[in-house]
């Protein structure tokens, strides 16, 4: 099976014509073939969830930077477990390809 989309980010503007307000929404998108092609198997329950955690901060362009403590918060769990969850997901590789990439940015 070749597969070339099975997560993603998606971005809608929705304009209300009672306020003239526009609102956008980013939406995470699991596609069937996740399912189909093993990949929701292979990466298990935790790293799956991890997924999903992150990609709640994703912009329009996919970029996301949450900070462990916000990790922690949405997971219900402490800052170095979410740490250890992020780690693990960082380090697994889909098909030879990891699934989100780590960078850090000092704190001051």
């Amino acid at each position: 099976m070749t597969v070339s989309n099975l997560v993603s980010v998606e971005s809608q503007t929705e304009y209300s014509l009672t306020t003239g307000e526009s609102e956008r929404r980013i939406f995470v998108k699991m596609y069937v073939d996740a399912a189909k092609c093993g990949l929701i198997a292979d990466i298990g329950p935790q790293n799956w969830t991890m997924l999903r955690a992150i990609a709640s901060f994703m912009d329009v362009q996919g970029n996301c930077y949450p900070t462990q403590a916000q990790i922690a918060k949405l997971l219900g769990v402490n800052r170095q477990t979410a740490n250890k969850y992020v780690d693990r997901l960082v380090d697994y590789r889909w098909q030879g390809q990891s699934v989100i990439n780590e960078y850090f940015e000092e704190t001051k």
